[in-house]
């Protein structure tokens, strides 16, 4: 048992490196990314307001996460704390009274 988990965890590893070394051999295949271009956009990008560009791109996900939240576990005035109403035991019928008409007696 514990050899097969050694095995699965090594194999693992093994996939995780040669991805990563693959990756990068696949990003120098990029034609633009030397040229006047690719540079002209790693300038547009990586300017001075790249950090306050990345925070309005982020900024949607708190109030996605909110509304996801209260989709899922409802909102927090909710009225689902309060206890459920306790069991009542089992009552049996009371008999009738006499005073109901029998149809079997004439």
């Amino acid at each position: 048992m514990m050899h097969s988990v050694l095995k699965t965890k090594v194999s693992l590893i093994r996939i995780f490196v040669a991805s990563t070394t693959l990756a990068g051999s696949v990003a120098w295949g990029c034609p633009y990314c030397n040229s006047d271009v690719g540079k002209e956009v790693a300038a547009g990008i990586f300017n001075e307001d790249f950090w306050f560009n990345g925070a309005l791109t982020l900024l949607p996900l708190p109030a996605m996460l909110l509304i996801v939240a209260l989709m899922r576990f409802g909102a927090p005035w909710n009225s689902r704390s309060e206890l459920p109403p306790a069991p009542t035991a089992h009552r049996t019928e009371a008999p009738q009274s006499d005073s109901t008409p029998n149809s079997e007696t004439p």
